[in-house]
């Protein structure tokens, strides 16, 4: 029978009917449902509406009043507007905790991890991929991820024990809210020591080693193997190496070594990871290979992180480059539209997952440049090297500044486009102006306009997004291009 924690023991103890906990403005909460359990306490659901309760179970009164010292830190931080249950009060009796919100209809992500692993064991192929979303929620589930960890970062913070269990995302497939909880390992940027928690497989390898407290790039670590985790469906360290065994050049005979051991060999670092080009051991079999669910860029940004930034935390990327990186590849996300798929995938002539062609009838390709009014240049339009797909039957809203850049989240808005099999429909964003160029002619718009299917002339067409500027200056503003 396992040994009941502190934390259960004194919570039972205080009502036999009923475990009661009392916060420092003496609220009552019912704990109804165990949530998550780590190294530091247990997570429960309460009787009142959205609201969590998280108990300490440290057994040592030092660090059990040092736990509660930062929760009272943590409280004192402005968290306002961050996708994070941060504590609303203190747990005071019978055993010290906090308070948090979460919102209704969420659940770990780690549950929708486990169900696409039950699917590919199970034969079932890439139904559970599909079922938990496909790669165009995977892409908005962790655009959100790294953007919240950014803005903590930015204020010289850092969240500290990043996990699945820990990470909150709608039961919905059709929506990407994104919450983190347990935030309690929250510290300021570098926090040494702090008992070196992490949940294994997650912590970064100077973190396991004992080395090092969290940071930003630590945090940049767990992202990196969550990400590669929920798109590939593999651990970026766990190959055959691992899973196996075998001789590594003659530094290590893993033959001799548990699979616990040669994991724990793996998460310290010691190990090449799955994808390595210059050492294949540990390659994986099964899963799906990271070029079918990562953009280029991507793919740079894994290969940094578990490569150089394996054993140097320095090179590895920050939450704004994964941010950036990520959000381009979703403006170029596609659907197919072979009926025995219909799969999600990164712009490409063909789906990866079925093969079928695309064709250039269900979706509408939007290219950024930039327009320019400098003589010294020899022409007036450059490109940015950012798009966005318009798939059918979707409605896109494009900002002044595209995605993929740094600023593309706080920029405004400025139109709409909608594809359908009639054609192309543009709605203005009320405030804003665009003038629509084709061939010579050139025409302001304030509210929208369509193209219909029909009269498809494969004619290029410019939207310049003009702002008011000073005669006396170099008129530079953003266009996107299509064909129609």
């Amino acid at each position: 029978m396992t040994e009941q924690t502190d934390t259960e023991q004194n919570v039972n103890a205080a009502s036999k009917k009923e475990r009661l906990v009392l916060d420092e403005y003496g609220a009552e909460y019912t704990l109804i449902k165990k949530l998550n359990s780590g190294g530091q306490g247990v997570v429960w659901t309460t009787n009142h509406h959205n609201t969590l309760v998280k108990t300490s179970n440290q057994k040592d009164q030092q660090k059990r009043k040092r736990w509660s010292d930062h929760i009272r830190w943590i409280l004192r931080q402005d968290l306002e507007g961050f996708s994070i249950a941060s504590p609303k009060a203190l747990i005071t009796k019978p055993v010290p905790g906090y308070v948090m919100e979460l919102m209704d209809g969420l659940h770990a992500l780690e549950k929708d991890m486990q169900r696409n692993l039950d699917a590919l064991s199970n034969g079932e192929g890439l139904q559970g991929f599909l079922n938990t979303g496909g790669l165009r929620r995977r892409l908005l589930l962790l655009s959100e991820l790294a953007g919240t960890l950014a803005r903590l970062h930015g204020k010289g913070l850092a969240y500290g024990d990043l996990s699945p269990s820990n990470v909150y995302v709608s039961e919905s497939i059709g929506d990407s809210r994104l919450w983190l909880i347990d935030c309690d390992n929250i510290c300021t940027n570098e926090r040494a020591g702090w008992e070196h928690l992490y949940t294994p497989g997650y912590g970064a390898p100077e973190v396991v080693r004992g080395e090092s407290g969290v940071n930003s790039l630590t945090d940049a670590w767990s992202f990196a193997v969550i990400a590669y985790q929920l798109l590939t469906s593999n651990h970026p360290l766990i190959g055959e190496l691992v899973d196996e065994g075998g001789d590594f050049d003659g530094i290590e005979d893993f033959d001799d070594l548990s699979p616990e051991e040669l994991q724990d060999k793996a998460f310290s670092g010691e190990i090449p990871w799955i994808c390595d080009p210059e050492d294949d051991r540990n390659a994986a079999e099964g899963g799906i290979p990271m070029r079918m669910v990562a953009s280029p860029q991507m793919q740079t940004l894994f290969h940094r992180t578990f490569e150089q930034g394996r054993n140097s935390a320095w090179d590895r990327p920050t939450m704004a480059e994964w941010r950036s990186a990520i959000d381009e590849a979703d403006a170029l996300t596609m659907d197919c539209h072979n009926s025995e798929c219909r799969s999600t995938f990164i712009r490409s002539k063909n789906c990866p997952f079925c093969d079928s062609e695309t064709s250039i009838d269900n979706h509408l390709l939007m290219t950024a440049l930039v327009y320019a009014d400098d003589p010294e240049l020899d022409r007036s339009l450059l490109k940015m090297g950012y798009g966005r797909v318009v798939n059918m039957d979707e409605t896109i809203t494009f900002k002044r500044i595209p995605a993929g850049t740094p600023v593309h989240h706080d920029s405004e808005d400025v139109f709409q486009v909608r594809l359908t099999h009639e054609g192309m429909a543009l709605k203005v964003v009320p405030g804003q102006q665009i003038t629509i160029k084709a061939n010579d002619n050139a025409r302001e718009i304030t509210q929208g306009f369509t193209l219909p299917q029909h009269k498809k002339q494969r004619r290029k067409y410019f939207i310049h997004l003009t702002t008011d500027t000073s005669p006396d200056d170099v008129v530079t503003h953003p266009v996107w291009a299509f064909i129609w």
